[in-house]
């Protein structure tokens, strides 16, 4: 009987049908400060941005110029905040902060990475014409 009810169990996890039972305390109390939700709504776009090589054109860049801000990581955030949530670049750098890969840079890395995608923005082409 209990060698059944084992068997019974492991199966209902292999199909992902097991019970969960979450227990809450309601005299506890959620600190606010504590962000416990993240957008996960992003994921699609960081699937095309890794095809298109974006990833590898910002790592050409960061070789040619001295300079410590992930860039890849700047760009990709610019992008996804442009296309999901169009706003200033303070917005676009507070919302990503929601997102599950937090990101690894400060406010003035995204300000001072504006100048170096501009400098750099036919090269850049250049090599996603060469892509698509």
């Amino acid at each position: 009987m209990g060698q059944k009810y084992i068997e019974d169990l492991n199966r209902q996890e292999k199909e992902q049908k097991r019970e969960v039972i979450i227990k809450l305390r309601q005299s506890t109390l959620i600190d606010k400060e504590i962000q416990r939700s993240y957008n996960g709504g992003y994921l699609f776009l960081q699937q095309i941005y890794y095809q298109l090589g974006l990833h590898k054109i910002c790592n050409d860049i960061s070789s040619r110029h001295k300079f410590t801000y992930d860039l890849n990581g700047i760009l990709s955030r610019l992008i996804y905040g442009r296309i999901l949530f169009p706003s200033s670049k303070l917005c676009t750098f507070e919302s990503s902060k929601r997102l599950l890969e937090q990101p690894n840079f400060e406010l003035q890395n995204i300000y001072r990475s504006l100048e170096v995608i501009a400098k750099e923005s036919d090269f850049i082409q250049s090599q996603l014409y060469k892509t698509v």
